[in-house]
């Protein structure tokens, strides 16, 4: 299968399953291996957005736990009048 014929990529899609892969003795078509490649780059951005997102969230958490402990922190010595640290 050319990659460079004027056919849709629905279309070469369809041969290539019709024919299971089987194309002038060759097994994957360039094309089929474009789609694979760009199906994988695809999921490595997906995972590391998800990531970067997820990390995000866990250090805004903690901001927030930080800032809830300094304010106890700072109740307590004015309860108390001892430093507690």
């Amino acid at each position: 299968m050319e990659t460079t014929d004027l056919k849709s990529i629905n279309d070469r899609l369809v041969q290539n399953i019709v024919s299971f892969g089987d194309n002038n003795s060759g097994k994957q078509a360039s094309l089929q291996f474009n789609i694979w490649k760009q199906c994988i780059e695809q999921r490595e951005k997906d995972e590391m957005l998800f990531s970067v997102l997820f990390s995000v969230i866990i250090i805004f958490l903690t901001l927030i736990i930080d800032e809830l402990i300094a304010e106890f922190t700072v109740s307590m010595e004015e309860t108390y009048t001892v430093n507690f640290i």
